[in-house]
Parts: C-alpha cells; structure tokens; sequence
C-alpha cells in the first residue's frame, strides 16, 4: 500500500472513530446535565442529592470511579444508614456531594480533550496527507495521469456504500449465541488443570485492569503517544 493510500485510509477510519466518539460525548454531555440539574434540586435534602448523583453515574455504561476514598458500593450502603440515623454526619454527606459532583464534571471535561485530541489528529493527517501528494515523484505522477482515467471511472456511491458497509461492520452490535458460547467454554474449560488456569487468568486480568484503572497518565505518556 502506497504512503498516500495508507494515509487516506488511516484518516477514514479516524474519522468513523471520532464520529462515535462525538456522539458519546454529546450523549454524556446531556446526561451530565440532566444528573446535576436533578442533583441540585434536592440542595436542602443531602439524602436525596447524594442518591441521585450516584444513580446517575452507575447508570451511564463505562463510567468508572477510580478514587479508592469513594467507593460507591459503600456510600450506597452508607445512604441506607443515613436514612435510618437523624444524627448521620451532615459534613460526610456534602463532601460525599462535592466528590460525585466533581467526578462527573471531570468525565465531562475528559470527553472535551478527547475531542480537541481528535481534532489535533485529524489537523496532523490532513497535512501529513498534503506533503506526501507534493513530494511525490514525477513518475508518480506520470503514473497517476495513465490511471486517471480509470479512477473516475469509478461510481462515488459505490465507495459511500462501501464506508456505510465498513462503519456498520465496525459498530454494528452483532448478535452472539450466549448458549452456546457458554457450552463451549464449559466443555473447553472442564478438566482440572484448564479450570486452575482461567482462574489464575482471570485474577491477572482483573489485577491488571484494577491497576489500569487506577494509573494517571501524565504528560510524558502523552508524548510517547503522539511519537
């Protein structure tokens, strides 16, 4: 595949990618501020405030907490106490507030930089795309002209029929036979020996993503990303 081709496929597949991302972006943004407006309503019942904002961050697929002081298992359980307890800590409740209110702003905020981030990428393959067409080789060119005639040949609702196809391939949820994946684990997994190794399998994973979770990417990981 030539520099050019490579690059224009690289951007088409960006820009699918930042397509979605925008959307989701868009989505959360709504439901930020849906979840914050209900939260602020109930200003004078702490109870309430902290209920919401927890319902709404465990309702959003992907949101996660990573601060190990906030755990929302526990405030959950905290909240069922403080409903039965008049003397629960008025203080723990608003930080509690404070905490969740932050953390949903901050996801906001992370879907902003995401997209000024797509936005620089899309900047560098443009470019990048121009000066690769003009430091190509006059026999490039030469090339180029022989087969121009064949390239507009080509239908342009064919090739949108065939991104329309591409996108539906990459974000289509397909369906899966829950069953009889399940069946076939079973049986791939049944002995012994197969068994102790998914468990100690699924332990390194859950420990990696533990750990992933809880790691700050800082300006030197986002260096080594853009080289």
């Amino acid at each position: 595949m030539s520099s050019a081709a490579f690059s224009e496929t690289l951007q088409f597949v960006t820009n699918v990618k930042l397509q979605e991302l925008e959307k989701r972006r868009q989505a959360f943004s709504q439901h930020a501020s849906r979840v914050l407006i209900d939260a602020q309503k109930h200003d004078n019942d702490l109870i309430e405030k902290v209920t919401t904002l927890v319902q709404g961050i465990t309702s959003w697929s992907g949101f996660r907490i990573s601060n190990g002081n906030l755990n929302l298992d526990n405030i959950q359980r905290w909240l069922h106490q403080a409903t039965l307890d008049p003397g629960f800590p008025r203080s723990l409740l608003e930080s509690w507030a404070q905490k969740l209110t932050d953390r949903i702003n901050q996801e906001n905020t992370q879907y902003d930089y995401a997209k000024l981030f797509g936005n620089l990428l899309t900047d560098w393959l443009t470019v990048s795309s121009q000066s690769i067409g003009t430091t190509n080789t006059q026999a490039d060119q030469n090339m180029a002209t022989g087969n121009q005639d064949d390239s507009e040949k080509l239908n342009s609702t064919d090739t949108m029929e065939q991104k329309k196809q591409l996108e539906s391939i990459i974000f289509r949820e397909r369906e899966i036979d829950v069953h009889g994946l399940e069946a076939y684990l079973e049986d791939l997994f049944r002995d012994k020996d197969a068994q102790e190794a998914l468990a100690a399998l699924r332990v390194r994973l859950a420990t990696f993503g533990d750990t992933l979770r809880r790691t700050t990417i800082n300006e030197y990981d986002m260096e080594w990303c853009i080289k």
